[in-house]
């Protein structure tokens, strides 16, 4: 490969002895013949090898390591071309742990299935290996599990109707589809294998076909019609042990901060409730997006949507402020002094802002300390 001639062309350029001398020794190892490295074909079914020979032909000829890299290189890059990624596949659904016949595609069936198998090894495990234990983009780690699944048959996909492309195509679908809430399609093999993805990532995307989504959209509140009592009213409901995800409790500011998942999303958009009980401030709720990456920066668009949704609901802040002003609050925003909206209720306060800790669109509720009990 272009990679290991130019190291062995670099250092023998260096003027140290010793990386001359390296040099030579490992141009010497990328020409040594493959033959001439110990390798047991005996135990070796002709399927196998058979497919090993796709990945670097030549095993008992005079191909060197360097053919061999040059030629692995080359065979990931020809994977796109039909044949070759059905041979592979092939080959995988033949002699790897088959999950066509799983009844059960949950994430721990799956892992206990591969842990069970010659690989033993869990889906994560094999993803990190696959990218060779480097630190890699989250899109990296998804692409290489939802390839996995795939060569192994999660998807009950016949061989001949395989596709690298469509493949791949799905693959960047079911990830970025984790920026949204659901994600809806007829395709079963990608509903199965992103399921299995988003569990693998703690990621809170809901996987839906069109029935399944029409029918789960026909039992929700919709949040965007409740009037600001009902909305408090509707948060408090939603702070209940079952919806419970996780307790911190903060010495440094006596607080106990707890965390809730609520049954979905407020104005389409938070999708985290935290209760915080602080000894010195008092009680409060903050609602907030569940995103997985947090991002440093907000589209005016996005808090131009969300006020406008809150603002149909809620009406004119105390401020008498209505629809978000595009021109003027996004230079607020620019500057770091926007101020969002604020609706005082007796005993409590409600406040939309941008926090400025997690850079996060926050709703948050605060209660007056008088007013706390039974919260």
């Amino acid at each position: 490969m272009t990679t290991y001639t130019k190291l062995v062309k670099e250092l023998n350029n260096d003027e140290d002895p010793l990386m001359k001398v390296i040099s030579s020794q490992l141009k010497q190892l990328f020409e040594l013949p493959i033959h001439n490295i110990p390798v047991d074909t005996e135990n070796l079914r002709p399927q196998d090898l058979e497919m090993i020979s796709k990945i670097f032909p030549g095993l008992n000829t005079s191909f060197s390591l360097s053919d061999m890299f040059n030629h692995m290189q080359k065979f990931n890059e020809q994977l796109s071309d039909q044949k070759n990624f059905k041979d592979l596949r092939r080959y995988s659904l033949e002699n790897l742990p088959a999950f066509s016949s799983l009844k059960d595609t949950s994430l721990q069936t799956i892992n206990d299935t591969l842990k069970a198998s010659p690989c033993g090894k869990t889906l994560d495990e094999m993803i990190n290996e696959h990218n060779n234990g480097k630190p890699v983009s989250l899109n990296q780690k998804f692409i290489s599990g939802f390839m996995i699944l795939n060569l192994f048959g999660l998807d009950q996909e016949k061989n001949k109707k395989a596709n690298y492309i469509s493949l791949s195509n799905d693959a960047q679908h079911a990830f970025y589809a984790t920026y949204s809430d659901f994600l809806i399609t007829e395709d079963e093999g990608l509903r199965t294998k992103a399921k299995v993805m988003y569990e693998n990532f703690a990621l809170k995307t809901i996987v839906f076909s069109a029935e399944e989504f029409f029918a789960y959209t026909g039992n929700m509140v919709t949040h965007t019609q409740l009037s600001i009592m009902d909305f408090i009213n509707r948060v408090k409901i939603d702070i209940a042990p079952d919806r419970l995800i996780e307790t911190t409790q903060s010495t440094k500011f006596n607080r106990l901060t707890s965390l809730y998942s609520p049954v979905t999303s407020y104005f389409d958009y938070f999708d985290l409730i935290e209760f915080i009980d602080d000894v010195d401030t008092g009680k409060g709720i903050i609602l907030r997006p569940n995103k997985y990456m947090q991002l440093s920066y907000l589209f005016y668009e996005e808090i131009k949507l969300i006020t406008n949704k809150i603002h149909a609901s809620f009406g004119n802040d105390s401020e008498n402020k209505d629809q978000f002003d595009m021109e003027l609050e996004s230079k607020a925003i620019n500057k770091g002094v926007w101020e969002g909206r604020i609706w005082v209720l007796p005993g409590a306060y409600i406040n939309l802002e941008i926090n400025k800790g997690t850079q996060q669109l926050s709703l948050c509720i605060i209660f007056v300390p008088e007013k706390t009990n039974g919260i």
